[in-house]
């Protein structure tokens, strides 16, 4: 976030451009996860009908997932913006950039360090424990099926 190629790089993107790298890091990061640490489940036998379909325990998860990684995102983005309006001055920026440095610059360099860092964060999660990943994933629904018995 604070090194000038990551500035120079979003102030030669469009906002549309921004926009789909930031989305594309959060599939990637969601699907690294989902597949990554095993939590895609294979088609169970159809003949238990005490549990809902296997599509609509993987539609979950990826929601859920996607959701969780879209959350982590925007803490990011905002943590981000605050820490460029505190630490680079708006003529640094400038100067670095080739032009005046406006607010927009700054939501532009926050986002391009965002889906940096989200997509650090997929490889990070990588080296997570899968059994540890699927407990917090699964958290939730484990608790509640041994609290109904």
């Amino acid at each position: 976030m604070l090194y000038p190629s990551i500035w120079t790089l979003a102030a030669s993107m469009p906002g549309w451009r921004l926009a789909v790298a930031l989305a594309g890091a959060v599939m990637v990061h969601g699907g690294w996860l989902v597949v990554g640490h095993g939590l895609w489940e294979r088609r169970g036998d159809p003949r238990r009908r005490d549990r809902p379909s296997t599509g609509l325990r993987n539609s979950a998860t990826v929601v859920t997932v996607v959701l969780g990684v879209a959350a982590y995102t925007a803490v990011l983005f905002a943590l981000a913006l605050a820490a460029l309006l505190v630490i680079v001055t708006p003529d640094y920026l400038g100067q670095e950039i080739g032009h005046r440095a406006g607010f927009g610059d700054y939501l532009a360099t926050a986002l391009m360090a965002t889906v940096v860092g989200t997509v650090a964060g997929a490889i990070g999660s990588g080296l997570e424990d899968g059994a540890a990943v699927r407990r917090a994933a699964y958290r939730t629904r484990t608790a509640k099926r041994i609290r109904d018995g």
